[in-house]
């Protein structure tokens, strides 16, 4: 009776250890993912700016570079993703919270384009939940120009 007791409290242990190990050795988000910025905002206050300081730096390092360098990087393997802001991105995101309708210019040129490498859809899906979060975040904080 004193072995069937061991044994089986044995039986049920190992799998909740086996678990536990395995949970600490493969959890946790990926740290300093390089994603390239390409910010092409002329004007001295941009709204990009402000969008970009809310991506989690510890997870998120940010390369600012052109949109050739990015997307060379990109296709090289050294970024993960692409993060496009356009010429005229804060008045055209202005435009849209102001207006009701505007054009298809106006909502694509106040709008973040981001491409992400689908190679590894772990850190895919993780970068993707990082940008959701920080653009989220933004009303509750509050927009200003940087």
């Amino acid at each position: 009776v004193w072995y069937l007791s061991r044994s089986l409290c044995f039986q049920f242990l190992l799998p909740v250890i086996q678990i536990s190990l395995m949970c600490l050795c493969i959890g946790g988000d990926p740290k300093e993912i390089q994603v390239a910025v390409v910010n092409n905002e002329t004007s001295s206050s941009s709204y990009s700016q402000s969008l970009l300081s809310f991506l989690d730096n510890s997870s998120v390092q940010q390369v600012n570079l052109s949109h050739a360098e990015a997307f060379s990087g990109a296709y090289n393997g050294e970024y993960w993703a692409v993060i496009g802001f356009g010429k005229n991105f804060t008045s055209y995101l202005t435009k849209r919270m102001i207006q009701r309708q505007v054009s298809k210019e106006v909502v694509d040129g106040g709008s973040v384009h981001v491409w992400l490498d689908l190679t590894n859809q772990q850190i895919a899906m993780m970068l993707q939940k990082k940008l959701a979060d920080a653009f989220e975040s933004v009303p509750s904080s509050g927009l200003r120009p940087v």
